[in-house]
């Protein structure tokens, strides 16, 4: 089972939920959405795919994702860090390989942080250049509380798709399979 999950971040409330077989990629599902402009959408290291971050961007839409381990890219420009123990480097970047910056023709920026919990480096990319570093990273970061708190309701109660969008749907529903 894998849960897709838009979240209005600022009233902790689903705008869309829906629960499917782990076979259908949440990138597919991700394309069937109207994402509002201004909106930052969290996506999995592993849902790149650079001709939809193209399609929110021109619709301003922004993005943080984990860069893949392959990615080439080219540095750009090296921003100014702060005396920050968490983030590292924090640069402008594009993206190289000929599909790939035909995919995503803009810059990018490529934010590295030390995940203290996980003893690792994350590298985040994003389409949102005014947020500080430490921003960005905290938006990654709740993101992972929110996967947390679906997978342990996933694996705990018998759910098998959500009926409902609303905060009160979803409460009912977690209610009852309890």
């Amino acid at each position: 089972m894998r849960q897709h999950l838009l979240l209005h971040y600022e009233a902790h409330l689903s705008v869309f939920a829906c629960v499917t077989s782990g076979k259908i990629h949440e990138v597919r599902i991700a394309r069937t959405l109207n994402v509002p402009a201004g909106s930052i959408v969290v996506v999995d290291r592993g849902d790149v795919d650079f001709n939809l971050f193209w399609s929110w961007d021109e619709n301003g839409v922004f993005f943080v994702n984990r860069q893949k381990e392959n990615a080439h890219y080219r540095i750009v420009e090296e921003r100014a860090v702060l005396t920050n123990l968490q983030i590292l480097p924090d640069d402008i970047i594009e993206l190289l390989g000929h599909t790939t910056h035909k995919k995503y023709p803009e810059r990018l920026r490529r934010i590295e942080l030390w995940d203290e919990e996980n003893e690792q480096v994350l590298v985040l990319l994003t389409s949102r250049m005014v947020f500080g570093a430490t921003t960005i990273a905290a938006i990654y970061k709740d993101c992972w509380q929110v996967e947390i708190f679906f997978k342990t309701i996933m694996q705990n109660l018998k759910i098998r798709t959500f009926v409902g969008t609303s905060a009160n749907a979803l409460l009912i529903q977690i209610w009852t399979a309890s």
